[in-house]
């Protein structure tokens, strides 16, 4: 949020938090903390101060010097930044009290934009930066780049990115909107540059390998497309819509007992197993390239959760081929007695055939 670091020490009696408006309790008689004696306690405020960036200075290193704490508390001390209220830096962050009243203003515009009110939008963010100047938090940016692509202003929309990214050259996903952006605009080489700049910096940003996927497939490259899909499913191998992305390039790529492997695999994830019309696909995937039992299972689990016409006419063509006609049978009579409606001219063909033929 670019606010203050909310850092704090309670010594005896006292509780002291150090913000660019500072806290100071006696907790023996506020144990509320009710009544701040900053400014009538400064002198025992100073002397916090000092007990506290002592505290942290000597928990933020490496090292066997206090055991007490393990690495990971350390880091995060570390990472806290401790600023102390008495020092110039303090003047140059946002209180976490004035930031959290600032960022329900900056919510109320991000609603105004999910109703496409974009002027009264641009009007009140306007407002806020005004009463406050100077203001930089990563959701201001974020807003007004939404707010240029409702005006139809892409260069606006990237200028906003990228002032972001100079701003915030830590925030991963500003530069993740920007490439995503430039590819939007068919900009392939520049979005691909910018992939290229996360990658260095995270290796493992799906998000960035994924889309140098998809401007492969743009530029028609799709075997280079196929090997960053691969790379990217092996760092987040749970992302469904990526494996799906994967294995129907590798149909396109006529690879088809690889994307069968592929969409055998994503079954086992519970949340593809529960999508009937992916069940369907795979199975007669599997039909042709893969194992009939598999597809027989898949096309079963298919019709217990959406008894529909096009499941049962596959499955009890499955389970004929598997040779389990009396079950083909009870499942075609199914699929005429409550689904012909449902069924194509020429599945209502093949469904009557068939079913006069094991009869």
């Amino acid at each position: 949020m670019n606010w203050a670091p909310l850092t704090g020490l309670m010594h005896r009696d006292y509780k002291y938090v150090s913000l660019p408006e500072a806290e100071l309790y006696d907790l023996a008689g506020d144990r509320l903390e009710k009544q701040n004696l900053f400014l009538r306690k400064n002198i025992v405020a100073r002397e916090m101060d000092k007990r506290l960036a002592a505290f942290v200075a000597g928990h933020s290193q490496r090292g066997d010097a206090r055991r007490s704490l393990s690495a990971g508390d350390k880091e995060q001390l570390q990472a806290l930044g401790y600023i102390s209220t008495f020092s110039s830096q303090a003047a140059t962050v946002l209180d976490p009290k004035k930031g959290v009243l600032i960022d329900a203003r900056l919510k109320d515009v991000s609603q105004l934009i999910g109703r496409k009110q974009t002027a009264a939008a641009e009007a009140e963010l306007q407002r806020l930066l005004m009463e406050n100047p100077g203001l930089k938090m990563p959701h201001v940016y974020n807003l007004r780049y939404k707010i240029a692509l409702l005006k139809r202003d892409p260069g606006g929309a990237l200028n906003s990115l990228r002032q972001a990214i100079e701003d915030f050259p830590d925030v991963e996903n500003f530069k993740q909107t920007l490439a995503l952006a430039l590819y939007d605009m068919k900009l392939y080489d520049k979005a691909e540059k910018r992939c290229r700049e996360i990658l260095a910096a995270n290796p493992r940003n799906t998000r960035a390998v994924i889309l140098l996927g998809e401007i492969r497939e743009k530029q028609g490259r799709q075997v280079e497309a196929a090997e960053h899909y691969a790379r990217a499913r092996d760092i987040e191998p749970q992302n469904v819509s990526l494996r799906i992305k994967y294995a129907e390039l590798l149909i396109t790529l006529k690879r088809y007992e690889q994307a069968v492997t592929e969409y055998n695999q994503l079954l086992e994830n519970e949340e593809a197993a529960g999508q009937p019309e992916l069940l369907l696909k795979v199975a007669l995937l599997n039909t042709r390239y893969g194992s009939m039992a598999d597809a027989e299972q898949m096309l079963a689990r298919a019709v217990a959760i959406k008894p529909a016409g096009k499941f049962f006419f596959n499955y009890a063509l499955v389970l004929a081929r598997n040779g389990r006609l009396d079950q083909a049978l009870a499942a075609m009579e199914t699929v005429l007695e409550r689904h012909a409606s449902e069924l194509t001219p020429e599945q209502r063909r093949v469904a009557e055939k068939a079913l006069a033929a094991w009869r």
